[in-house]
């Protein structure tokens, strides 16, 4: 009996800042732009283990662990809203393998795939840069689908 490849497709229907909140002694409040963010997702469609592969989201921290040696297709998307004269745009995004500490592939418009075998197990994320007071990621989608090696 065949078995069928890991797959997971997570979303967050709500907004993510893209910039901290600090508030000083006074009770004032001040706003930091953050140079990057991982894109968070909130809830998981579909998260399946097919073969010898696995997928495992941290909705925390946006941080997605693979399988070594097996090959993925790795899909993220986001929009970039609130910000100051600029109507919502696609968010640029990275992926990053946490665990080699190397970009994997090259900084892509919102939903471009990328394909990428880690070597081993590896801890995997999407970022975008980040931004000032008030701008916002909305919609951000995740998928993370084996094509080989399971």
């Amino acid at each position: 009996m065949a078995t069928s490849p890991g797959y997971l497709s997570a979303v967050n229907a709500g907004t993510q800042a893209l910039y901290t909140t600090q508030t000083d002694g006074t009770g004032k409040t001040f706003f930091s732009p953050v140079a990057s963010a991982n894109l968070l997702v909130t809830s998981t469609a579909a998260n399946i283990a097919g073969g010898n592969a696995t997928i495992t989201p941290n909705l925390t921290t946006g941080a997605i662990t693979v399988t070594g040696n097996v090959t993925y297709l790795l899909t993220a998307s986001a929009a970039v809203t609130n910000v100051i004269g600029q109507a919502p745009a696609p968010a640029q995004i990275q992926w990053y393998d946490n665990t080699a500490a190397v970009k994997i592939g090259s900084l892509a418009a919102s939903g471009t795939p990328v394909v990428y075998t880690p070597t081993q197990t590896s801890v995997v994320v999407a970022q975008t840069g980040g931004g000032t007071y008030p701008a916002q990621l909305s919609s951000a989608q995740i998928t993370v689908q084996v094509i080989d090696g399971f």
